[in-house]
């Protein structure tokens, strides 16, 4: 390992999070943590152009 790499690892140890809760408060509107109970929009969105991406794979292959 490089002496420039150490040294980076070294300074940076002690250093807070940047997002820790002391640093930024959470607005009113956002949850403590985001929980999904039904399927989400974007989950579905990348299921269809998966499987758009792998017809057009397999017909351009044949």
């Amino acid at each position: 390992m490089s002496s420039s790499v150490t040294f980076c690892f070294e300074t940076n140890l002690g250093d807070k999070p940047m997002a820790s809760t002391t640093n930024k408060q959470r607005p009113a509107h956002v949850p403590e943590e985001n929980v999904y109970a039904s399927l989400h929009w974007l989950i579905v969105a990348a299921y269809a152009a998966s499987a758009v991406g792998l017809f057009l794979l397999i017909k351009s292959a044949g």
